[in-house]
């Protein structure tokens, strides 16, 4: 299989890579420490990792060297010579083991894995979608949601995984999925009646991100085919959407609200059409905030009305995009 004068690859790659994202974990580092830190709310546990530090400076030090292993292992992920498919959001895991598990493949050969939804919806996955889309042909990619029965129990039972199937080499026109399934030992059954996407279709309905829709039926591509000849739905040039502070990495930066100059807004926060659903209790400075879209780019200023959704959304949700206008002088996760 391998050496000067062999066919380079493995024949298959199979696997359920872990679905984590490349990024530090206060609960998973300072429970060592501290029994009851899973339990703090996000201000108890600011405190206790304040109050751990002056006590313990040895645990300072530790938790610096812990991040630097991840921003090290970040660092890797992003070079083109290792990844090609990994510049685009957050490093997660599930991302670099797809890439991997396709690239040790040989020609021709199969890959068949177990990963979160993500691979069909998510933009940080799109330069993958294009990879399968160019350089393989795609059997089957079937979604489950984690319940009736529960397949992974330490998971929430709205998650949902995917097992996707794919060959190296050629490129792909057509291949069968199905959405909101349950039960994993019906897989015969729901590979007999899996419906046929084209990916032309998802080139056609999603030109920017390559985003695959869950329709169920023929009927339904009919549909979403008229929608997006009328221009109404589909990718839009003129439409933007930033994270702007992550919970963990930026919380250094947080500070009680009651301090604060400007509130930081979580998607909990809001309904549809209201912008003070939750009470909110995390806070930055202006001198932080100010400093911190100094140096990337955003689409608006912090000081003024903006237009927020919530990320996350399910198919079987009453309404599955809730957004509202944030006020001025807030920022968000």
């Amino acid at each position: 299989m391998f050496g000067p004068d062999a066919v380079r690859g493995f024949s298959a790659t199979v696997g359920n890579p872990p679905w984590d994202v490349l990024q530090p974990n206060t609960q998973e580092f300072y429970v060592d420490y501290d029994p009851g830190f899973r339990k703090s709310n996000k201000q108890e546990a600011l405190k206790a990792i304040k109050q751990l530090h002056k006590a313990h400076p040895n645990i300072a030090g530790s938790w610096e060297a812990y991040e630097a292993g991840f921003m090290e292992a970040s660092t890797y992920c992003k070079e083109p010579e290792a990844y090609s498919c990994l510049h685009k959001g957050k490093i997660d895991l599930y991302k670099a083991f797809l890439e991997r598990f396709f690239t040790i493949l040989k020609n021709d050969g199969c890959m068949g894995i177990v990963v979160p939804s993500g691979i069909y919806t998510d933009q940080g996955c799109q330069p993958l979608r294009e990879l399968f889309f160019s350089q393989s042909r795609i059997d089957f990619l079937y979604c489950f949601e984690n319940r009736w029965p529960t397949v992974f129990s330490a998971v929430d039972g709205r998650f949902k995984f995917v097992t996707f199937g794919t060959q190296k080499g050629g490129s792909t026109d057509r291949f069968k999925c199905a959405f909101m399934e349950h039960d994993p030992e019906r897989l015969p059954v729901i590979d007999a009646k899996a419906f046929l996407t084209s990916v032309q279709d998802v080139y056609h309905f999603s030109p920017q991100s390559k985003s695959l829709l869950e329709l169920r039926n023929f009927q339904e591509v009919k549909i979403f085919r008229r929608l997006s000849a009328d221009g109404y739905i589909g990718d839009h040039s003129g439409v933007r959407y930033t994270r702007e502070f992550n919970l963990t990495t930026d919380r250094e930066l947080f500070v009680d609200i009651k301090n604060s100059d400007y509130e930081l807004y979580e998607g909990k926060h809001i309904n549809q059409f209201d912008s003070e659903f939750e009470e909110r209790t995390i806070g930055l400075l202006k001198e932080q905030v100010h400093e911190v879209f100094s140096k990337a780019e955003r689409s608006i200023p912090p000081d003024l009305h903006r237009l927020a959704l919530r990320e996350i959304a399910a198919s079987t949700n009453e309404r599955t995009s809730i957004s509202t206008i944030l006020p001025k002088k807030v920022c968000h996760t």
